[in-house]
């Protein structure tokens, strides 16, 4: 039984998602992310359920505490590293406990701090790494649901009412009636002129308008309902020249070229057209539930408790894998009904060194994770707790502000049936 169908049997809850109208509709897949200089003055507390945090617990320091039912905060100091390492070990088969995706604007260029992102919930970590100076993720966004930017290359990390997973985001474009003949298609990501197969699909997350692109066929949008990423609307524009077109929370666009235009042709011309959306984060082989959330990471670390041979990828850049750096990490186990998120402080000597990837691995397999997501670290490395920065963000000028985040949050148990 493969580790998802595992996890699937532990989440038997469904949720309903509304059907897209005729038209046009877009399927996101998922192919399977004491002061400074002082050792920590911390007197050990409880120990959590067996195995997890706790297997921290032989540390130099090591105390944890339930902030939440099924959601426990620990912390350990090693003097072997040394390693002050931040331990949020959450049970995702809790009905009360969810996870968010969260992000600073629109538009995707938006940062904030992790502990701005974070308000009103039981804790939060820094998430994927972003551009700069601008705060777009690198890798795929999805939040309640509505995917913000992806897919991007990377693996992803994703939440949903029936489990969670981490692997590869890409994203099949097809016209309803026609889901054998899909082109592959980017949200809010532009387009390489040299792409005569994928469709584009831009939202207000982008910016307040799309540039001109010669050579594309677009489509616009007047969004009737739903999110712009699922819903329905009306075409109000048809344009073969690849003209500028601008964006709002009511209105989409759709661009592509060649093969991937000869698709959005399949629409009309006609102004009157009626146009429906779809946007799911869904795995290809396993037909797995759509996301409701994630975020993106590099390098996958863990696969079904084997090192991810994407860790190869890390390991290439000298100045990123072998060193040490502050890191931030997530992790599931087996069953996938729990799940940790890490912080390891660095850069901070002789306080913490941070970690390689290689120990960053091992710290993970400790905890007792069977799949892991390396996340953005060095300076954005942050964890809030309660709304308070509990890690020592290594840039001099404290917390930074990074492209988002994910959080942990309480909630009213959905109800069933």
């Amino acid at each position: 039984m493969s580790s998802w169908n595992r996890r699937r049997r532990d989440f038997a809850r469904r949720r309903r998602r509304p059907r897209a109208p005729a038209g046009l509709a877009l399927l996101l897949l998922l192919a399977a992310c004491a002061g400074r200089g002082e050792a920590p003055r911390v007197a050990a507390g409880p120990a959590g359920p067996a195995g997890g945090a706790p297997a921290l617990a032989p540390a130099d320091s090591f105390r944890s505490e339930e902030i939440a039912p099924g959601v426990r905060h620990a912390f350990a100091w090693d003097a072997r590293g040394p390693w002050a390492i931040h331990v949020l070990e959450v049970d995702l088969s809790r009905c009360d406990v969810a996870l968010e995706a969260r992000k600073a604007g629109p538009p995707l260029a938006a940062r904030a701090r992790t502990s701005e992102l974070s308000a009103a919930a039981l804790a939060a970590v820094n998430a994927d790494f972003f551009r700069l100076p601008a705060g777009t993720p690198v890798g795929p966004h999805v939040r309640a649901g509505e995917i913000l930017i992806g897919p991007g290359d990377r693996p992803a990390f994703a939440w949903s009412e029936d489990g969670v997973w981490i692997g590869r985001a890409r994203v099949a474009a097809f016209a309803l009636g026609q889901r054998t003949l899909p082109a592959p298609a980017q949200v809010n990501r532009a387009i390489d002129e040299s792409d005569t197969t994928t469709v584009a699909l831009f939202t207000h997350w982008f910016g307040d308008s799309v540039a001109a692109a010669p050579g594309t066929l677009t489509l616009r949008v007047r969004h009737l309902r739903g999110m712009t990423t699922r819903g329905g609307g009306d075409v109000v524009a048809y344009d073969t020249l690849g003209t500028a077109h601008p964006l709002d929370g009511a209105t989409v666009v759709l661009r592509g070229r060649g093969g991937a235009a000869r698709l959005l042709a399949r629409v009309g011309p006609s102004p009157e057209w009626r146009l429906g959306l779809e946007a799911v984060f869904q795995d290809a082989l396993d037909a797995r539930p759509a996301a409701l959330e994630a975020v993106g990471g590099f390098p996958e670390l863990l696969r079904d408790g084997e090192v991810s041979p994407d860790l190869e990828r890390g390991m290439g850049l000298e100045s990123f894998g072998p060193r040490r750096h502050p890191r931030t990490a997530l992790g599931v186990d087996a069953s996938g009904r729990r799940l940790w998120l890490v912080t390891v402080d660095g850069r901070q000597e002789p306080y913490s060194a941070g970690m390689t990837l290689p120990e960053l691995v091992e710290l993970m397999r400790k905890l007792g994770a069977d799949d892991a997501l390396n996340l953005d670290g060095g300076g954005s490395t942050a964890m809030v707790v309660r709304e308070r920065v509990v890690n020592r963000p290594s840039d001099r000028e404290g917390e930074r502000s990074v492209g988002n985040a994910l959080a942990v949050v309480e909630r009213r148990c959905p109800r069933r049936g």
